[in-house]
């Protein structure tokens, strides 16, 4: 008897989880137009003037902390800590992870890349020179490439110019496809970074 209860109430939670995936609560959007002021859903067409106005949520966010500005894809989760220190802000996907580091002090990027090493284990890590070019501003920096077994990785890591000793350095980290490519994640959503990335001085 016990087996059927546990049964039913798996097969109760399931159902209550689909449910929960399916239909979820649009958000509410406020629109003024010419004074006049209007709430919609998600997706919904606005008649005014004679004119039809779709409303949708972009797919990007907008990062603005510290000396970056940049959108990212929305399905990345954010998180901030702040340590002695040092700011630190995460945007992890599915396959790629941005940090980006606000220190209050000037420390060495080499100091942060050894911890890297350090972390993963130097056998298994081989550093290499590393540009990138986001927006028409070019970063230089050096790529950790991690060979865990079955998992390749990439950690790219820029510094980020500061003219007032507080070292900014930004993060790339890329779970590689089985072939040794780059991840579809990361191609795309460094399209997004590379058409809207600023330095704020």
């Amino acid at each position: 008897m016990k087996k059927k209860t546990y049964i039913i109430i798996l097969s109760f939670l399931s159902i209550i989880s689909f449910y929960a995936q399916e239909k979820t609560p649009s958000q509410k959007l406020e629109i003024s137009i010419d004074g006049k002021n209007f709430v919609l859903n998600e997706n919904d067409t606005l008649k005014y003037d004679n004119k039809s106005i779709i409303v949708k949520l972009s797919k990007n966010l907008d990062f603005n902390f510290g000396r970056l500005h940049f959108n990212y894809p929305k399905h990345f989760a954010f998180q901030n800590e702040k340590d002695l220190g040092v700011n630190i802000y995460s945007l992890d996907g599915n396959s790629f992870v941005i940090t980006y580091f606000a220190f209050e002090i000037e420390v060495k990027s080499e100091d942060i890349i050894n911890e890297m090493i350090k972390k993963f284990g130097k056998k298994k890590c081989k550093t290499s020179s590393k540009k990138i070019i986001l927006n028409n501003i070019e970063l230089v920096g050096t790529r950790i490439d991690i060979d865990l077994l079955d998992i390749k990785l990439t950690y790219d890591i820029f510094e980020i110019e500061n003219k007032d000793h507080k070292t900014n350095l930004i993060s790339f980290q890329d779970s590689k496809n089985q072939d040794g490519s780059d991840s579809k994640e990361s191609i795309e959503t460094l399209d997004v970074i590379n058409n809207t990335f600023k330095i704020i001085n």
